[in-house]
């Protein structure tokens, strides 16, 4: 198969994160759904490296930023990121969805996906996986959850 690391994140998170149970399975017993699933074994730990440092970047990334400040995407940023991925951040960030700090997250795991192109889904699929690991961001979340799953309260206008 040719997953990419964004699909088998997107196969966790539906599946475990944004439900989990009762009693979370192991890394171990993960691995092994993943791959009985046909995610190839160097996406499924790539994509695990990738939710790591999730947490270790919400835990070094500073929380604020001059008053006013514009966000100009770097000429490596407009190269893999198209125009609709940086139009919905924009967007996320105007209606108060994502923040400065939260966007900056989006765009660093977006670009840890090591995808040549990253289009408007992957923007979307990675702010909702932000915001759900975000502590304070539910209300964010939800509205970035309704939207993924195109749900009433979550369309952009």
């Amino acid at each position: 198969m040719n997953e990419t690391i964004l699909d088998v994140l997107v196969y966790l998170f539906e599946h475990y994160m944004e439900a989990p149970a009762a009693e979370p399975p192991s890394e171990e017993a993960l691995r092994s759904e993943l791959e009985e699933q046909g995610f190839d074994e160097e996406q499924i730990e790539r994509a695990f490296d990738w939710l790591e440092e999730l947490g270790e970047r919400q835990e070094s990334l500073p929380g604020v930023v001059a008053p006013g400040a514009i966000r100009i995407y770097t000429e490596a940023e407009v190269a893999r990121l198209d125009l609709e991925a940086r139009g919905l951040l924009l967007d996320l960030e105007q209606r108060g969805v994502l923040d400065h700090r939260t966007r900056e997250l989006v765009l660093d795991r977006l670009l840890a996906l090591d995808e040549p192109h990253l289009g408007r889904e992957a923007a979307q699929w990675v702010a909702l996986m932000v915001l759900f690991s975000e502590p304070g961001r539910e209300a964010a979340y939800a509205w970035m959850r309704d939207y993924v799953y195109q749900l009433p309260g979550g369309a952009l206008h």
